[in-house]
């Protein structure tokens, strides 16, 4: 059996910092306000495990996903706000690249988006990171 559970791994993903980010919420919240923005939060979490050969050891991979929200679609200019977004996704990814999550390979992969939270659009980015341990 693994030693990595969700349970640890939602823990070393709460401790991530992203730099410019200004309010980080325990999960996904019912809504944002412009002056908490940019926000960051993790949207959500999953772990598998399966042996890596007939009669081996089990090996877990976790997998979350985090919005990180840059700043309403309706109060910005596109290009500014897209650029802001890739400045943001690329702190993002920076983060989670240098997080220790697990005793195996982390895969990071993230994308600008518009996010939409309580019916509102955003401009921002989404994360997802796998570790194995």
């Amino acid at each position: 059996m693994s030693d990595l559970t969700l349970t640890s791994f939602v823990a070393s993903l709460r401790a991530v910092e992203v730099t410019g980010v200004r309010r980080y919420y325990a999960g996904p919240p019912a809504s944002v306000t412009t002056s908490d923005l940019p926000a960051l939060w993790l949207n959500g979490a999953r772990i598998a495990e399966r042996p890596l050969a007939r009669g081996g050891v089990d090996w877990a991979t976790a997998t979350a996903e985090f919005f990180l929200v840059v700043g309403p679609v309706s109060q910005s200019r596109p290009e500014d706000s897209f650029a802001s977004s890739v400045t943001y996704a690329d702190a993002l990814r920076s983060a989670l690249a240098a997080a220790a999550l697990g005793m195996g390979p982390t895969t990071v992969e993230v994308r600008t988006a518009i996010l939409t939270i309580n019916e509102k659009s955003y401009w921002g980015a989404v994360g997802t990171v796998e570790a194995q341990g």
